[in-house]
C-alpha cells in the first residue's frame, strides 16, 4: 500500500507542476499558491491554509532553493578546476564559430506507446508533460530547481507537513477542482489523476491500516448507492433521500442548500450528449459526492463518512 501511495503521490506532483505552468507569466508564484491552495478544506470542515501561511509557505519554499543557484553555476563551469574540462560540457549551450548558439542536446526518454494509467500501477509516476518549443512555465525550465513549479509544490509539501493533512489530500483536492482545465483534459494520463479519489479514504501512507479504511469506506459508500437504487436506477428522488442522510450529520446539516444538491445532480445527469435522469454507477455517485464536499466547503472525507455511516441501516432496513 505504501509503494502505490507513494507512485499515486508522484503522479500527483506531475500533474500539479502542469497545472501551475498553465497560469500566466504575469501571476507569481504566490497569486497561484493563493489561487490553487486558498479553498483546501480540513477534516475539521474549515479552511487548511491561511493566505499568510500560504505566503510564508512559498518564502521559505524560494529562500530554500536559493543555494541552488551555486550548483548551476558550478555545471556552467564556475568553479572548475584551471586546465580541466568542464563537468558537463555536452549538456550546456554552445556557439558555432560564426556566433550563434547552439541549441543543447539534452537525453529525453521515450515513453511506450499506450503508458499511462489505463493500465497497470507500474505506468506511475507520470511522464511531465511537454510541447513542443516550450520552455516551462514563465520560460524557465519545467523543474529547474526554483522554477515556479517547483516552488509550489515545495510549498505545498510544508503545508501539508505542518497541518494534520498528507500531500495526497492537498494534491488531490487541488486536481479534482481543475479536473475541467484544458491542460488536464488533453492527457487522458493526467484526467485519470485527477479524477483518482481513492486518496478520500486514505488516512496514512504507510500502515495496512490505511488499505483497510480506504476499501472499506469505498464498499460503504457504493453498498448506500446499491441500498437506494430502485430497479437499478438511482434517480434524482433517491438522491434526495440521501441528501437527507446528509443532513442528519450537525456539521453538514447547515452547509448543505437544496439548489446546489438540484444543480449538481443536473449536471452529471445532462453533461453527456443525450440526457439521462439517472446515475449509471457508483463511479458517478462518489463524483456527486465530491462535487457536494466542495459546494458545502468541507474536506470529502467529511461527506463520504456521512453517507457511508448509513450502510449497516440501509441493509438491515430492506
Amino acid at each position: 500500500m505504501g509503494d502505490v501511495f507513494s507512485r499515486q503521490a508522484a503522479s500527483q506532483e506531475v500533474v500539479l507542476r502542469a497545472l501551475v505552468r498553465s497560469f500566466t507569466v504575469e501571476q507569481s508564484v504566490h497569486d497561484v499558491a493563493v489561487n490553487l491552495l486558498g479553498q483546501i478544506h480540513s477534516k475539521e470542515g474549515a479552511i487548511a491554509f491561511t493566505r499568510e501561511s500560504i505566503s510564508q509557505a512559498v518564502t521559505a519554499s524560494e529562500a530554500s532553493m536559493q543555494p541552488a543557484e551555486s550548483k548551476v553555476d558550478a555545471v556552467a563551469g564556475v568553479g572548475d578546476v584551471p586546465g580541466e574540462a568542464p563537468l558537463l560540457p555536452n549538456l550546456l549551450p554552445a556557439r558555432s564559430p560564426t556566433g550563434q548558439q547552439r541549441k543543447c542536446s539534452l537525453p529525453r526518454s521515450k515513453s511506450k506507446q499506450g503508458s499511462g494509467l489505463t493500465g497497470a500501477v507500474s505506468s506511475w509516476p507520470l511522464e511531465p508533460l511537454r510541447r513542443s518549443g516550450s520552455k516551462g512555465y514563465g520560460g524557465e525550465a519545467e523543474n529547474s530547481a526554483g522554477s515556479k513549479p517547483q516552488v509550489f509544490v515545495s510549498a505545498v509539501q510544508m503545508l501539508a507537513g505542518q497541518s494534520n493533512m498528507h500531500f495526497h489530500e492537498v494534491a488531490g483536492q487541488i486536481l479534482f477542482r481543475h479536473r475541467r482545465s484544458s491542460v488536464i483534459q488533453e492527457r487522458k494520463d493526467f484526467r485519470k489523476v485527477a479524477e483518482d479519489i481513492s486518496w478520500v479514504f486514505r488516512q496514512s501512507s504507510s500502515s495496512d491500516a490505511a488499505g483497510t479504511k480506504e476499501t472499506g469506506g469505498k464498499r460503504w459508500v457504493d453498498a448506500v448507492f446499491e441500498h437506494m437504487c430502485v430497479k437499478g436506477e438511482f434517480r434524482f428522488r433517491e438522491w434526495q433521500k440521501v441528501v437527507q442522510l446528509i443532513q442528519r450529520n450537525p456539521i453538514l446539516k447547515n452547509r448543505v442548500r437544496l439548489s446546489d444538491t438540484d444543480r449538481l445532480f443536473y449536471n452529471i445527469t445532462h453533461r453527456d450528449t443525450e440526457a439521462r435522469s439517472s446515475l449509471n454507477s457508483p463511479r458517478e455517485f462518489r463524483e456527486l459526492l465530491m462535487c457536494l464536499a466542495d459546494a458545502c466547503a468541507v474536506h470529502p472525507g467529511m461527506m463520504f463518512y456521512a453517507v457511508g455511516c448509513h450502510d449497516r441501516a440501509l441493509a438491515e432496513a430492506e
